[in-house]
């Protein structure tokens, strides 16, 4: 979907960095993630970053599209969590009338719970970055209601994504500024290539 300006491979889990190393506190040098972040990271145990973490971050956070390769187990979703909440926060204290700001697409549902799970405790400190995982798990009716509600940050299946772009009126998708594709090589295993295309057309026609 997205040509990557950058190429991030992991060839070891654990790095020498402390996510306070990039913190922006002080304009230290190279720092690129907001004080708060690292101490809500802190707060829930995350100190020293992982390989890909100390790799990937910075790039994303410069507003790069960045593909990453790495193996289970060595950080992956703080590491494009930590800059995608990063960015939200440096907008200011958002609105929920503004829609939806970032989409990660799963292949499965349990994916998709486990990443908003991830999120809910990186945003507590931010009760106005608001989540959800959309999966089809639950009725579309409830789904609808909170999508017209405002939601800030969706975790969600392809398919579930496609029928609520289609379908729910109330959704405020045209403010999208940040889309991962998480799990990618499965994501095209499993079939949804078709669904990935539809999601980046829909979005580009509602921009």
């Amino acid at each position: 979907i997205l040509s990557p300006a950058a190429w991030v491979r992991m060839t070891a889990v654990f790095s020498d960095r402390s996510f306070r190393d990039f913190s922006e506190e002080g304009d230290k040098p190279g720092g690129c993630i907001q004080k708060r972040v690292v101490d809500q990271l802190e707060y829930l145990g995350f100190k020293q970053m992982t390989r890909i973490q100390m790799l990937s971050i910075p790039e994303i956070s410069a507003r790069q599209d960045c593909l990453v390769r790495c193996q289970t187990g060595s950080g992956k979703t703080l590491a494009f969590l930590v800059p995608l909440v990063d960015r939200l926060l440096k907008k200011g204290r958002l609105n929920r009338d503004e829609g939806t700001l970032a989409m990660v697409i799963s292949p499965t549902r349990e994916l998709c719970a486990q990443t908003e799970e991830t999120l809910r405790k990186l945003t507590q400190m931010t009760p106005w970055i608001v989540s959800c995982a959309i999966t089809g798990g639950e009725k579309r009716k409830s789904e609808k209601a909170r999508l017209r509600k405002g939601v800030t940050i969706i975790c969600s299946t392809p398919g579930r994504l496609v029928d609520h772009l289609e379908t729910t009126a109330s959704f405020k998708a045209g403010n999208v500024e940040m889309l991962v594709l998480d799990e990618a090589d499965r994501l095209l295993d499993m079939g949804f290539e078709k669904n990935i295309h539809k999601i980046h057309e829909m979005l580009l026609q509602k921009a």
